[in-house]
């Protein structure tokens, strides 16, 4: 299914009750493993959060001071989304900020620098090459240098002050292998060596200096993994999921990568010392998701359940 039919889906869906955008009480959830004979060998539990304002699936987020932004997506109840929000986990409340000045969805974000930055996306028309960066302390989105190659499905990570973007697909929804750098102290691009698996929908990950890329779809549903070092340029390949998905989160937290969720899955494994092992899985299945580690603790926000209704929730998950 093409980005442009999932986003149709989610505009269709704002006609559709918001059942799923109520929030869970805050409680272990989330322990068992989907799938028959198989038990989660990490420990840890999954609690419900404040809801997000707005709802948003495809959205992008990232981590900055200490604070979770959330940005862009689609949302079932309002359409294709230029809206910001920032969390606050001490006193578990969202902010809504000022709007991006372009409006997407299937963008990919990162913080680099102490600022926020959202790259690219699907808009109204084609894929975007577009990039704009958010800064904290005076609450403003800022167009910056644009990304080489438009484009939408892609993942970002920042390893420093320099945040990688890799995969997707273009215009044409062929998927890419494309990867490109931005510096934020200079503000410039360039083109790196490309991921030898093209792909998008994918999750990126950035651990110990280097880039995980995890999952993601070229026709179907992918268990590849491929780990990018940025020092010498080049890729190798690294353990695959236990199974292919796509439309997942990945983060780096607690020593290895995550891969959350994807569509139609809640499941969630954990990459460390060169192998992947089950975790507790998310209350629910969620694709399109976002997730962020910060203050101790791994967040995952909005998505879709179904890819036509997408989500306010916000969980937290703590080994």
């Amino acid at each position: 299914m093409s980005a442009r039919v999932a986003l149709g889906l989610l505009m269709a869906g704002a006609l559709l009750a918001g059942c799923q955008n109520t929030r869970v009480p805050n409680a272990s959830m989330g322990i068992g493993w989907e799938g028959p004979g198989v038990a989660p060998v990490i420990s840890g539990t999954w609690q419900a959060r404040a809801n997000l304002a707005t709802s948003r699936s495809g959205l992008a987020a990232a981590a900055a001071g200490d604070e979770i932004y959330a940005f862009g997506g689609a949302s079932s109840e309002a359409g294709l989304l230029a809206s910001a929000e920032r969390y606050d986990p001490t006193s578990d409340t969202w902010t809504t900020l000022a709007a991006m000045p372009t409006a997407r969805t299937f963008l990919a974000g990162a913080s680099a620098a102490g600022r926020v930055y959202a790259l690219g996306g699907l808009g109204t028309g084609n894929p975007l090459a577009a990039a704009e960066a958010f800064e904290p302390a005076t609450g403003v989105w800022r167009a910056v240098s644009a990304m080489p190659t438009a484009r939408y499905g892609h993942a970002a990570a920042a390893v420093g002050n320099v945040i990688y973007a890799v995969g997707g697909f273009n215009a044409e929804d062929k998927a890419l292998g494309v990867l490109e750098a931005f510096d934020a102290a200079a503000g410039t691009w360039r083109t790196l060596a490309p991921m030898p698996t093209p792909r998008g929908w994918l999750g990126l990950a950035a651990l110990d200096g280097k880039l995980y890329a995890v999952g993601g779809n070229a026709g179907s549903a992918m268990a590849t993994v491929e780990v990018y070092d940025p020092q010498t340029d080049t890729w190798t390949t690294g353990a695959a999921l236990p199974a292919g998905r796509d439309r997942l989160a990945a983060a780096a937290f607690n020593g290895g990568v995550y891969a959350l969720g994807g569509l139609g899955t809640a499941r969630v494994d954990l990459w460390r010392d060169g192998a992947w092992t089950a975790g507790p899985a998310m209350a629910s299945a969620r694709g399109a998701l976002a997730a962020v580690a910060v203050r101790g603790a791994l967040w995952v926000i909005g998505g879709t359940p179904d890819g036509a209704t997408s989500l306010r929730r916000l969980d937290v998950y703590r080994p």
